[in-house]
């Protein structure tokens, strides 16, 4: 019996494996046989390539029907499911003073193997840095940053929210009013305009 290999890895980019026995002899009166003790009963336990999608020791039996002799290989499969932390940082807002703004995805996991790209979504739009932690955008919108782990392909996900704060302030003067000889001076009235401690 003859596997090929010796070992193989689970990933989020392959999360199933088909171990492959076809270098064994098809020809001729034998049985063929895939078992584990720790892993997932294979699909198609019995064919040459059977398909799985848990990590464990397979191992594969080869029976000659003829001279009821029995061989035997295995193969371990191991996984590599790690997922790397995605941080977009807390929701912001664009306003007249800050028209474009740099988003924060510094909580995000940095190590090598791991790379970072910033999708648009809801309307939003990147001016630059889509493929850094610190994108560039001027558009409200919903911003997703992805972080991939290039050995296992698994991505880690978050989103956040920048809004639009641009409402114009209120502004009046008051009523029309004169000038005349009595009284040669008025008070003009800009009550009606906005207040409070951001104006």
């Amino acid at each position: 019996a003859d596997i090929g290999m010796d070992t193989s890895t689970i990933t989020c980019s392959f999360p199933t494996i088909t171990l492959d026995a076809s270098n064994n002899s098809s020809m001729g009166d034998f049985d063929y046989l895939w078992s584990t003790s720790n892993g997932t009963a294979p699909t198609n336990a019995t064919t040459l390539q059977p398909t799985i999608s848990t990590a464990g020791t397979y191992e594969f039996l080869v029976s000659n029907n003829q001279s009821a002799c029995t061989a035997i290989d295995s193969i371990v499969i191991i996984e590599n499911l790690a997922t790397p932390t995605a941080d977009a940082g807390v929701d912001t807002f664009l306003s007249c003073t800050n028209p474009s703004i740099f988003l924060s995805g510094n909580g995000a996991l940095v190590e090598s193997g791991l790379t970072y790209q910033w999708v648009a979504l809801n309307g939003g739009n990147i001016l630059n840095g889509q493929n850094s932690l610190e994108p560039e955008v001027n558009v409200a919108g919903t911003y997703q940053l992805n972080v991939t782990n290039s050995s296992s392909g698994c991505v880690g996900v978050d989103e956040v929210i920048v809004s639009l704060q641009n409402d114009l302030p209120i502004v009046d003067p008051g009523e029309p009013d004169t000038i005349s000889c009595t009284p040669s001076t008025i008070v003009l009235n800009g009550n009606g305009s906005s207040m409070g401690n951001d104006f």
